[in-house]
């Protein structure tokens, strides 16, 4: 009986995996089709930094040969496409990060929608 419910849990573990991959397949798919707004990169330069999601975990903005990217602690980094001159989303997987300025006119603050929330991150740098 239990190497039965091991396959099982086995056999449900792997069609999971598969759908993840076929769900992530898919959004690549979709975003490849979106067509990305072209930012200069003076503006990427803007948003690059370290910006806090809660304590001990960051996203780093950078460009890297002209790709606008970001490095969450711990992680892959991911390249951006923009779907406006101040918001962006990974190529790989589904997010909207959006960059906001203060009163005073500097780039301090995202917002992260994902999974159906947002989170406010932060600039530390």
């Amino acid at each position: 009986m239990k190497h039965v419910i091991v396959s099982i849990i086995a056999i449900l573990s792997m069609q999971q995996l598969v759908a993840q991959e076929i769900d992530q397949a898919l959004y690549q798919e979709i975003v490849a089709s979106v067509k990305s707004v072209d930012v200069p990169l003076e503006t990427l330069k803007k948003y690059e930094g370290e910006y806090e999601l809660q304590a001990g975990f960051t996203l780093t903005f950078y460009t890297e040969r002209g790709r606008f990217m970001s490095l969450a602690t711990g992680q892959d980094p991911h390249e951006m496409q923009a779907q406006s001159q101040t918001k962006f989303q990974p190529k790989d997987f589904p997010a909207v990060i959006e960059f906001r300025q203060d009163k005073n006119g500097k780039w301090n603050e995202a917002v992260l929608a994902q999974s159906g929330k947002e989170f406010t991150l932060k600039r530390l740098q």
